[in-house]
Formats: structure tokens, sequence, C-alpha cells
């Protein structure tokens, strides 16, 4: 999916992304822009569809749906040390809620 992704960033602006840059952008933009809370919900059903497919965990999925984002060996230097750190503290909020609700 990553690869994917990046394809068509690439396709519709031209390069690589690049830090900073959104995983899920709008193209409906001029510019790299991160989608919208409103879109982002879209494309739910289709990344659990595809989490169901290759096994994806629980903690991910809370993550992604979370940050809008996904950080991956794929894409890690795409990434800012800012999206680095959400990603983390989201992945850590996941692991002491599932304390609690165990």
């Amino acid at each position: 999916m990553i690869e994917q992704v990046t394809d068509l960033f690439r396709a519709k602006f031209g390069r690589d992304p690049g830090p900073g840059d959104p995983l899920f952008f709008d193209s409906t933009s001029a510019g790299p822009q991160r989608i919208s809370a409103e879109q982002f919900a879209g494309l739910e059903s289709f990344m659990l569809q595809m989490a169901a497919e290759t096994g994806l965990s629980p903690e991910h999925l809370y993550v992604i749906k979370k940050t809008r984002s996904i950080v991956a060996r794929e894409n890690i230097h795409y990434r800012t040390p800012e999206d680095i750190a959400e990603w983390n503290a989201v992945v850590e909020e996941y692991a002491a809620q599932s304390k609690i609700e165990q």
C-alpha cells in the first residue's frame, strides 16, 4: 500500500515524498496536504479490509486511524522526528488503554 500511495504522490507532485509530506494526501490540493479527517474516514473501510487480508494488528489500525499516517521501514526516511514521536506516543496510548481494558 505504501508503494502505491508513493507512486500516486510522484504522479501528482512530480517528486518523491519528503520529510513532513503526508502519506495520505489530498489529491485535489495544489501541494502536499494531509487529507481531512472526513476524507480519511472514507479510507477506513478499505484499510480494515486490507488489514484483515494482511493480518495487520489492531494496534496498528488504531495508530493509523489516530495519526492518519503510517510509519514503517519503507517510509521512515520520509517522516520527520515529530511524525515519529506522534506515532510512538499513540502506540504507547494504545498500550496503556489495552492494559486498562484487561
